[in-house]
């Protein structure tokens, strides 16, 4: 039912090429197409995400930077177990997002 959900929400969606890399999850590589990444995003729902592979992927690709939005710092700490050179941090509020911002712009 999830996976239905989704699919005719993201069906609907009109989504603009992403000006960054794009790494999905359940295929740990780049994608560009918003067909594919349509796609991508109800895989996720129903298949085994490549977590690590994707962060692999990124790091290949010069990612050295990785932020995570919303409740909690589970996947900032998994990214740091993966690559202990990359800087990894976690956001969850708006105040952190203005902070960071602040931090970004020196």
């Amino acid at each position: 039912k999830a996976r239905e959900n989704m699919e005719s929400y993201i069906q609907d969606l009109e989504l603009l090429s992403p000006k960054l890399i794009l790494v999905n999850n359940v295929g740990a590589a780049p994608l560009t197409e918003i067909n594919k990444i349509k796609d991508s995003l109800v895989e996720q729902i129903t298949n085994t995400v490549r977590w690590r592979e994707s962060v692999d992927n990124m790091c290949d690709l010069g990612v050295d930077n990785f932020i995570e939005l919303g409740a909690g710092n589970v996947l900032s700490g998994l990214v740091k177990r993966i690559n202990k050179s990359v800087d990894s941090s976690s956001i969850q509020n708006i105040e952190n997002i203005e902070n960071y911002i602040n931090i970004l712009e020196g």
